[in-house]
């Protein structure tokens, strides 16, 4: 039995309009680094300027992650109240338009069911949507990594079907409260980055190796019969400082440029870092801080542009996340 997500009976049909395609899975299978959707990045290098809020998407509630369809007119973020710092079960994903990047965006409408969903991924074409969420489907069993896919005929989203259980399952830092989780899907569908923890916690607190590798690192997982995700977990970032937890991972087009945010015993406020590589099969270098985005409560990336002018953050203020955007000229 299929299940209709609510809020959704039109919002393929807005798709379609945006996105003719609304449907398709996009982008290659094995594994490969998805297509850039513009041919030049003029802006990779140089500083942001300061982050800007964007208002009309903030409210009193916490909004986080906000991500696009290719060409920045279609938006997807989370929003919801906080219990104990994490997303609380009001949370859901939001969906917003804008007819172009100089323009405000129009209110956002629901796009899921609203029961603790974060952390939500668009493929390029707006036909698929991964969130995070502890999901069940009859046939698939659970999973932290969800996916709902339009049906242009009947105009609504399927699912959510679970694609990625971790191989823990116990309460940890990252997600929706799993040991793998906060990621990013490329708008391929074909990666999915991810802060992951290889290690088993306890419900005394304490935590037991499995002997699967180092703690608290970044890791991507491939597509092995699409659209489900599967093992081997690969780590892509492992800091030199046991103290250092890295999280957020947000993948430019052709996965050589990566953001995340960092905390560490020296610096327990997470802030922004970029690393780089010179092909996808290797892992990223060292951390570079961008200081001009650093606020007092914290920050963390949600999408970088495809030129690379752009970086939208989720910022903490007064205790209250919110959607800002900083850009840099090229």
């Amino acid at each position: 039995m299929r299940k209709r997500t609510l809020g959704l009976s039109s919002t393929c049909l807005l798709l379609l309009v945006l996105a003719p395609d609304c449907g398709a899975m996009e982008g290659p299978a094995d594994g490969s680094a998805d297509a850039p959707s513009e041919t030049s990045a003029p802006c990779l290098a140089g500083s942001f300027g300061a982050p800007a809020p964007i208002a009309e998407l903030n409210t009193s509630l916490d909004e986080r992650g906000l991500r696009f369809a290719t060409g920045e007119l279609t938006a997807v973020f989370s929003r919801g109240g906080t219990s104990a710092g994490r997303p609380d079960k009001t949370t859901g994903i939001y969906m917003a338009t804008r007819s172009s990047l100089t323009e405000a965006f129009g209110g956002p409408f629901a796009a899921t069911y609203q029961a603790g969903e974060v952390y939500p991924s668009l493929t390029g074409n707006a036909g698929s949507l991964f969130f995070e969420l502890d999901c069940y489907w009859q046939t698939s069993g659970p999973g932290t990594l969800c996916l709902i896919t339009s049906e242009p005929d009947a105009g609504f989203f399927n699912g959510p079907i679970p694609v990625f259980s971790p191989p823990l399952l116990n309460a940890g830092p990252f997600g929706a409260g799993r040991t793998a989780g906060d990621g990013f899907v490329t708008p391929g569908g074909g990666a999915y980055y991810l802060a992951y923890s290889p290690y088993q916690y306890q419900d005394d607190g304490g935590f037991q190796s499995d002997g699967g590798g180092p703690l608290d690192s970044i890791y991507v997982i491939h597509t092995v019969d699409p659209p489900m995700f599967g093992p081997p977990l690969d780590p892509v970032y492992v800091p030199a400082d046991a103290t250092m937890v890295v999280d957020n991972p947000v993948l430019t087009a052709d996965e050589l440029t990566m953001y995340l945010s960092a905390t560490s015993a020296q610096g327990p406020v997470p802030h922004v870092y970029v690393a780089s590589r010179s092909k996808v099969d290797d892992p990223f270098g060292s951390l570079r801080p961008l200081h001009e985005l650093d606020s007092a409560e914290g920050e963390y990336p949600s999408w970088i542009s495809a030129d690379g002018c752009r970086l939208y953050i989720t910022r903490t203020v007064s205790g209250q996340r919110d959607l800002y955007v900083a850009t840099r000229s090229p």
